[in-house]
């Protein structure tokens, strides 16, 4: 046991001294500050402060009731004094809206119009020209009131799971998150084994070590590492959500048309089971990557001998998210029990499915004796082959 955690912690300390390892991790934040940075510059002149009106003295009132559904604005007296703070930097654009015979006009003037601005625009001119209609046509009361009779639209969820924020969310990034995780840490394995075999620095280990012990050791230290690389994002996604809560951006939801965020056991249980999921998802592919990496001749093979574990999580990957917010097919159904499948699949079918708990376990075990009979075969395959320098292919040497 000594040894085993020997070889463990040695593995995790190598990649936490590698600057790869922390390029990898903190790559996602690097992005989406540089994303944030481009948006926010892309949108500057689209800044709410920067409404500015100029208007005719009988539209004013028509604007200051709306003034719950703008941005924040100011008023100007004339086109002089806009242009004037435009000179001045104060305000990048303003807009004059003028009514003649009946008919609203609204001019803007500055830099291409930002996607709210465009909205806010559209609906204050809208607005105005409907009440001058109204006004127009001398209506009474009553029809004044059925005029702003509104249709009704009740939304009716069949699939309350999939329409539910965190269904999704949990759903979209678990698999993200498996897939970027498989595909670096598995060809990473591969690499280091491949290495270690190619440079004969295995023969000394083994003069202290067990194959059986060092196999164990190596993958237990790889999953110590990928548990240090999702803890990270685990502590940036508390900071993020609790940002997210203190700020009320939840409140704001149904401004982009998305539903409440709901907090039941339902959603608990199926969130908790595709963590699960995922877990159990990397470990049966880190197991492959060491059998895989065992049977390199040399080590410039090593990307060759990645494939075999690539192409799953790859083909796993692009089908998942094509299928999601569908009707899981027979395809699908089938796949969700399938070892080195089920990680992506079964996940997909929770959030798209009621009452299939019994069936997700099915698979959670049949996932789990698969990760046995796997580590039992490649724990053989690995000290069969370490050791095995010839030339010959792979199924010549195994035969």
């Amino acid at each position: 046991m000594n040894r085993f955690m020997i070889v463990s912690t040695d593995s995790w300390k190598k990649q936490m001294k590698s600057g790869a390892f922390w390029f990898m991790v903190f790559m996602p934040f690097i992005m989406a500050a540089v994303t944030g940075l481009i948006g926010y510059f892309a949108s500057g002149s689209d800044k709410p402060s920067d409404l500015t009106f100029i208007a005719d003295s009988n539209l004013k009132p028509y604007i200051i009731e709306m003034k719950d559904n703008l941005p924040d604005y100011k008023f100007l007296e004339s086109e002089e004094d806009a242009k004037k703070e435009i000179e001045d930097g104060k305000i990048s654009a303003y807009a004059n809206v003028a009514e003649k015979d009946g008919v609203v006009y609204l001019d803007y003037y500055g830099k291409e119009m930002g996607f709210s601005t465009n909205l806010a625009m559209e609906n204050l001119s809208k607005t105005i020209q409907n009440n001058i209609n109204k006004e127009r046509a001398s209506l009474s009361p009553t029809q004044n009131n059925i005029l702003k009779t509104e249709a009704v639209i009740t939304s009716h969820e069949l699939v309350e799971n999939y329409n539910n924020p965190i269904s999704m969310a949990v759903f979209i990034i678990s698999t993200i998150m498996l897939y970027m995780i498989l595909m670096m840490y598995s060809n990473i394995l591969i690499v280091e084994i491949a290495t270690e075999k190619g440079t004969k620095m295995i023969e000394f280990i083994f003069s202290s070590v067990s194959p059986h012990t060092y196999f164990a050791g190596k993958i237990f230290g790889n999953l110590l590492v990928i548990l240090t690389h999702l803890g990270i994002y685990i502590i940036g996604a508390v900071i993020t959500s609790l940002i997210i809560f203190k700020t009320g951006l939840l409140d704001k939801l149904s401004e982009f048309g998305l539903p409440p965020i709901e907090f039941n056991s339902d959603i608990i249980t199926k969130a908790i089971l595709t963590i699960v999921f995922v877990v159990l998802g990397v470990i049966i592919y880190m197991i492959l990557s060491a059998m895989m990496g065992s049977l390199v001749s040399k080590q410039e093979d090593a990307g060759k001998m990645s494939f075999p574990v690539i192409m799953p999580i790859l083909i796993s990957y692009f089908i998942a998210l094509s299928n999601m917010g569908r009707e899981a097919n027979a395809f699908i159904k089938t796949l969700s029990y399938i070892p080195f499948f089920s990680s992506f699949f079964m996940p997909l079918r929770l959030i798209n499915e009621k009452g299939i708990l019994n069936q997700a376990f099915i698979s959670l075990a049949v996932l789990v004796a698969a990760i046995i009979l796997v580590y039992l075969i490649s724990a053989r395959v690995y000290k069969k082959n370490i050791l095995n320098y010839s030339s010959d292919k792979i199924f010549g040497r195994n035969k």
